[in-house]
């Protein structure tokens, strides 16, 4: 962190697209890094927040491992397809973490491995934050992700104005085992109710019933929910582009089934 300005660089590592992004702050030593990248072919630009001014800056500097994009800042966040993929991160990063650096883990995982990644950062002397996020593409787009925090209240309190940056609510949930388990009940819930909203409304056309009327009704009605809102347009004109992929879906939902506990849960097997 600077002395004067006290403002922490920031790496965020993602592989869902070929590049990472990163940029500097113009009136600090600091740089926040998001990246964006792919697992085989990573590349790093950064981009930066300075916690003085709250001033947010987009000059591009490129990284060409994610080692390096970890040597440069002082926190790194994760995100990416499954906990295999988390893994593989952590083993190109570990040589450059250590103390003072942080490690924020934002995909969506299983307890366990929750529990393993935050061991494995903490034994290299960094630190540790689990903090899945919730928001389709359009909420990612305008800053309204929500994140479920797991881990030290202190770190916690250290990363709000970083995570800010990218999300409109930060939910504090307890261990970092106990914030991936949220995630994957929140996402089962999800799949629950998408489920039943696109056959109530098959049921309803069937039955001769207008979209109009359906909506209309299903909004005064106590099973409507923000999840119907955001797809009523998406469903009402058939698009079906995707704002969460299925497969990362199934993803999550195999890997709720194999949680302890929760192997008998009849939507999950």
């Amino acid at each position: 962190a600077c002395a004067r300005t006290r403002t922490r660089r920031w790496a965020s590592c993602a592989f869902a697209t070929a590049r990472w992004r990163s940029a500097a702050c113009p009136c600090c030593c600091g740089t926040f890094a998001a990246a964006t990248g792919a697992s085989r072919h990573p590349r790093a630009t950064t981009s930066s927040l300075c916690s003085r001014t709250g001033a947010y800056a987009s000059h591009r500097s490129w990284r060409a491992t994610a080692a390096e994009v970890a040597q440069a800042a002082d926190v790194i966040q994760i995100v990416v397809a499954d906990p295999a993929a988390v893994r593989a991160v952590l083993t190109q990063i570990a040589p450059e973490l250590g103390a003072g650096k942080i490690v924020v883990q934002s995909s969506t995982i299983d307890p366990a491995s929750a529990a393993e990644f935050a061991a494995t950062v903490v034994a290299r002397g960094a630190r540790y934050l689990e903090a899945p996020f919730s928001g389709s593409k359009p909420a990612a787009e305008q800053k309204l992700s929500v994140f479920f925090l797991g881990g030290d209240a202190a770190l916690i309190a250290e990363l709000e104005a970083l995570l800010a940056l990218v999300s409109a609510h930060r939910f504090v949930i307890g261990t970092p085992a106990q914030a991936a388990a949220f995630k994957l009940a929140t996402n089962l819930n999800i799949a629950a109710q998408m489920q039943g909203l696109v056959e109530a409304i098959t049921m309803a056309r069937r039955a001769g019933i207008s979209d109009d009327v359906f909506f209309s009704v299903l909004a005064k009605h106590t099973s409507y929910s923000p999840l119907a809102k955001l797809k009523e347009p998406k469903l009402r004109a058939e698009d079906f582009a995707p704002q969460f992929s299925v497969k990362h879906l199934h993803k999550d939902l195999r890997l709720a089934s194999d949680m302890a506990g929760c192997t008998d849960f009849p939507l999950l097997t």
